[in-house]
């Protein structure tokens, strides 16, 4: 919550997300502030814009945290796999900036 409304977070943007969005991030991460931090940065890059007002919804939340682990094996196919999610996470934050 504090990333949310702190200037040095995301302060800067009206954002709307309920509390229960919010312990999902938490359940989510499982202690770890930086996975809840990630998770939330992801949601408000692909959060939809509403009259100046960013959404984040339980839908994006579990878009974000559809794949729980990506074990990372520099020679195996989770690193393929991991390469891939990082591209598709980057084409869908520079889809959202092109179009807003």
């Amino acid at each position: 919550n504090h990333a949310i409304h702190d200037p040095r977070g995301f302060g800067d943007l009206n954002i709307q997300v309920e509390p229960s969005t919010l312990s999902m991030i938490a359940h989510f991460a499982n202690g770890d502030a930086r996975v809840a931090l990630n998770i939330l940065e992801m949601a408000v890059y692909n959060a939809p814009e509403n009259h100046q007002t960013l959404t984040i919804s339980p839908e994006i939340i579990e878009q974000m945290t559809s794949q729980k682990s990506l074990l990372y094996d520099k020679n195996g196919e989770e690193h393929y796999n991991f390469l891939l999610y990082i591209n598709r996470c980057v084409t869908v934050m520079l889809t959202g900036l092109s179009t807003g």
